[in-house]
């Protein structure tokens, strides 16, 4: 399968396989103002990389096995 990248007009080539999509639950925002945009963000990023985290040690683990060439 290939694609052309729309911003550089490069060559995108794409291997079959898996992907992971996790959709978090939705950050109400009612009543935040420019204040609470800080916190806002470091809240989201925390809640982002705990998933990421935790998805990529699973597809490590999954992968292992397969990748793993016995020793003669």
């Amino acid at each position: 399968m290939t694609s052309i990248d729309s911003t550089s007009n490069d060559l995108v080539f794409a291997l079959p396989g898996h992907i992971i999509v996790t959709c978090l639950p939705p950050i109400p925002t009612k009543g935040l103002g420019k204040d609470d945009m800080e916190q806002l963000m470091e809240d989201v990023r925390s809640q982002m990389m705990e998933v990421y985290t935790k998805t990529s040690a699973e597809v490590v683990e999954s992968c292992f096995w397969h990748f793993l060439i016995p020793v003669v």
